[in-house]
């Protein structure tokens, strides 16, 4: 166990970021031989960029990313909402650029405020690899970390039009889940979470609600959930399909 831990040292995220752009699938790949997996959960573990929004920690999975920008620069658009920071070219295709922060709040509060933020100089802009949506996000305050040292709390088990949960194994939501480690906003996304999984429930009004930007659930929009390194805090794994669908259909004006 001692040597596997040795491999799992961390990834300085600044010579991962020189050379991710044409390796990181690769990388990817090598970090998964190169664990020791000791369970089935630890088989499917992925490895990924963590970043925070709105006093949220969100995961996204490398598979699902096509790439991370080097540079920053992009098409700035005057005229759109503040979610929308512009548009660039990447390969001979057009992708929007949107604010994460920003796009979050949209999710939780139904609206994103009317100043665009500008992009500070860690931040990152990442290209999603789904073909359909040609999407890209800003993100700060990331850093490269890998699910198998994170605590499995809520395993997702349903598909893009029918949400469902189950809790992972060996956990009791009492036991693991402490309201006072975490903000209020964490603990009632987390709450929301287990009375589904209790009530054996989905999310059936999830379609309706998207038909309008206000009073869309953020349940929409994730995957797994885990608990952080410290055992404290929630790590939701976005769901970049139903995030990217729902924002293809809200006015950029």
């Amino acid at each position: 166990m001692e040597q596997v831990e040795k491999k799992r040292k961390k990834v300085d995220l600044l010579s991962f970021q020189r050379t991710l752009n044409t390796h990181f699938l690769d990388i990817f790949e090598s970090k998964k031989t190169d664990l020791t997996f000791d369970s089935e959960d630890q088989q499917e573990a992925d490895l990924g960029l963590e970043a925070v929004a709105s006093g949220l920690q969100f995961f996204l999975p490398l598979k699902t990313l096509k790439t991370i920008s080097m540079d920053n620069s992009f098409e700035d658009s005057i005229f759109t909402k503040s979610w929308i920071l512009g548009f660039n070219q990447l390969r001979g295709e057009i992708y929007t650029i949107g604010d994460f922060e920003k796009v979050v709040d949209l999710i939780m509060e139904g609206k994103s405020g009317n100043i665009k933020s500008r992009l500070s100089p860690e931040a990152r802009i990442v290209y999603l690899k789904d073909n359909n949506s040609k999407m890209a996000f800003s993100l700060s305050k990331i850093k490269l970390d890998y699910t198998a040292e994170l605590t499995s709390i809520f395993k997702f088990t349903g598909s893009n039009s029918s949400l469902a949960w189950t809790l992972a194994d060996g956990v009791e939501f009492e036991t693991f889940v402490n309201k006072q480690k975490m903000s209020a906003k964490e603990w009632s996304i987390m709450n929301d979470l287990n009375a589904l999984v209790t009530l054996e429930s989905n999310l059936h009004d999830v379609e309706e609600k998207l038909q309008s930007v206000k009073d869309v659930n953020l349940l929409y929009f994730i995957r797994d959930v885990y608990l952080d390194a410290n055992g404290a805090r929630p790590v939701f794994v976005l769901n970049t399909n139903n995030l990217t669908n729902y924002l293809a259909n809200v006015s950029p004006y």
